[in-house]
């Protein structure tokens, strides 16, 4: 294998892992979801909002 092949292969491998760990996310916000909506909880916490993009423009 050469040298750009196995950039290729590791780009590979790389999005095997995001969609792996995109689809958990996923997963999880739907259960955020049932949480929220089986306790009469607004959907949308514009605080949590703000702490989540702020954490991650602070990275």
């Amino acid at each position: 294998m050469n040298e750009l092949e196995q950039y290729r292969k590791d780009i590979d491998e790389i999005d095997q892992e995001l969609t792996r760990l995109f689809e958990l996310r996923l997963n999880t916000v739907l259960k955020v979801g049932r949480y929220k909506k089986q306790r009469n909880l607004p959907v949308l916490d514009a605080s949590r909002e703000q702490a989540v993009i702020e954490k991650i423009l602070a990275a």
